[in-house]
């Protein structure tokens, strides 16, 4: 258990060099906890806001939100490092994220604008990056359909927290991590839909929930009155071994996240 007494706030990083703390808090994005990535993040940036690395925490701050779907607070927090950190290593993917996400809320011809203006803005940015920004700025803004398929599906996602049943969170970290393996796999030279491509998969996948079992722990925050608040850090494998075979059932397309139950 790891607790920090402070009125009103609850501190999460260590003392310790900015660097050390930009990877403290960023560890907890590696292993899907993502509130706790959130306030870590935050807390760097808030302490940092110069430092070199506070770009780079203020996208993976907004990444929290994006993942969790929660595209209105996404959205401002990718304004925010466009704003202030335009020229951050980040810079070009946040601005990508940036118009991924006004169109998802109905900004339709702002986030078309910034899409379109990512090789503009950044010539130097990585082929991957800027692939990547001509690939959604013609599947989102090219194709109006597509786009407000989005839109609508976006607007299922108010962005409260407590709108999320626990379940959700569970199926939205699962398929977070699962992505996340396959991305690898695929940057390792592995074809998908091969037998080693799954198995790599796994393997990742596995390695990530048995990470994130191990990292359970909870905050306890003494409150501004007499007594504790307790918060307790999400985690999204309680049961590792169910998380695992999941997994594998997702990863091999024997069940679907909207059916965990065949898994």
């Amino acid at each position: 258990m790891v607790s920090w007494c402070n009125v009103g706030f609850a501190k999460i990083l260590p003392e310790g060099t900015p660097k050390e703390q930009y990877d403290f808090a960023l560890h907890f994005v590696k292993i899907a906890e993502y509130e706790t990535a959130e306030l870590a993040l935050k807390e760097f940036v808030d302490i940092n806001p110069n430092h070199e690395l506070a770009g780079s925490a203020q996208y993976w701050y907004a990444e929290t939100f994006r993942i969790r779907q929660y595209y209105l607070e996404a959205t401002s927090a990718y304004l925010d490092g466009y704003e202030k950190y335009p020229n951050s290593v980040k810079g070009p993917v946040n601005l990508l994220k940036l118009g991924l996400m006004l169109v998802y809320i109905g900004e339709w011809d702002q986030g078309c604008s910034m899409m379109g203006g990512v090789n503009e803005m950044y010539p130097n940015a990585s082929q991957s990056v800027l692939q990547r920004a001509e690939f959604d700025f013609k599947r989102m803004c090219k194709n109006p359909k597509q786009a407000s398929k989005w839109v609508k599906k976006a607007k299922q996602y108010p962005g409260h927290l407590k709108t999320k049943t626990a379940e959700e969170f569970k199926q939205i970290e699962m398929a977070s991590m699962i992505d996340k393996a396959k991305d690898t796999c695929k940057s390792l030279g592995f074809e998908e839909g091969t037998e080693k491509f799954a198995d790599c998969s796994l393997k990742l996948y596995s390695q990530s929930v048995e990470l994130a079992a191990k990292q359970n722990q909870q905050i306890v925050v003494q409150g501004q009155s007499s007594g504790s608040n307790v918060m307790t850090i999400y985690d999204p494998v309680r049961d590792s071994n169910a998380a695992i075979k999941r997994g594998q059932g997702l990863i091999n397309g024997t069940c679907t996240l909207g059916d965990l139950s065949t898994c």
